[in-house]
């Protein structure tokens, strides 16, 4: 049996609470600044995991569904924007069909879908960015 409790008495907060309203203006501001380095530090590991989740759970797929259409799939990092982009190249186009049911999840899942046509090619691109998905 698993049993997850998250519980915090009110006891607790108000404790901490009556301690915040002790502190000096100069203690605050230290305050602040550790809050601000734990905030980031919780963005970054989200981040992580969110990349994680992308390179095994996302892009396996992804690879699978350009072997089924016959595509060409490349898959760029964009590490200062913090994002994916997968694009597909195809020159008979693109069917999702009843049985992409996980490639039609990995659709809804990315932030951006663009498609368009490159001289004979019809392109598939979707762009999954890391902090929306670490977000979920």
């Amino acid at each position: 049996m698993q049993r997850y409790d998250f519980r915090i008495s009110d006891e607790a907060v108000n404790q901490i609470t009556e301690r915040i309203d002790k502190l000096s203006d100069q203690d605050l501001l230290e305050l602040s600044g550790v809050v601000e380095k734990i905030e980031q530090t919780k963005e970054s590991k989200r981040i992580t995991k969110a990349k994680e989740y992308f390179d095994k759970a996302i892009a396996p797929g992804l690879i699978e569904f350009a072997k089924l259409s016959g595509s060409v799939l490349t898959i760029e990092d964009h590490d200062k924007k913090m994002s994916m982009q997968a694009i597909f190249k195809n020159e008979l186009g693109f069917d999702i069909t009843d049985g992409c049911r996980l490639m039609r999840f990995r659709l809804i899942l990315s932030n951006h879908i663009g498609i368009m046509t490159e001289g004979k090619e019809t392109t598939l691109s979707l762009v999954y960015d890391f902090k929306e998905m670490s977000n979920l």
